[in-house]
């Protein structure tokens, strides 16, 4: 349980610094940082990976403030996973269960 809740505190912080990384305005970053609250408010990070979770809290964020600028492919370049198509396969299928 304590591991659990350090993973996800470790990529809550890291909402923010994506969101930098790729130039979002802070609607998005607010936006993101609140889905990624509430997801975890309600479910575990053993049942699902904070990483590609927190890649979809950014792009669905970016999705529903309609800054269309900042696409996947975008925001995982910037973290320097581009070429990493099952990571962005995982990211996919995140954003149903977040929204």
């Amino acid at each position: 349980l304590k591991e659990g809740l350090c993973l996800e505190l470790f990529y809550a912080k890291k909402v923010p610094e994506l969101c930098d990384l790729c130039d979002a305005p802070a609607d998005v970053r607010w936006t993101a940082v609140m889905f990624y609250r509430r997801f975890f408010a309600v479910r575990s990070p053993m049942e699902f990976d904070p990483l590609p979770l927190m890649f979809a809290c950014v792009h669905v964020a970016c999705k529903v403030e309609e800054v269309h600028a900042i696409t996947l492919e975008r925001l995982l370049e910037a973290a320097d996973f581009g070429a990493d198509e099952g990571l962005k396969a995982r990211v996919t299928r995140c954003e149903l269960p977040l929204l």
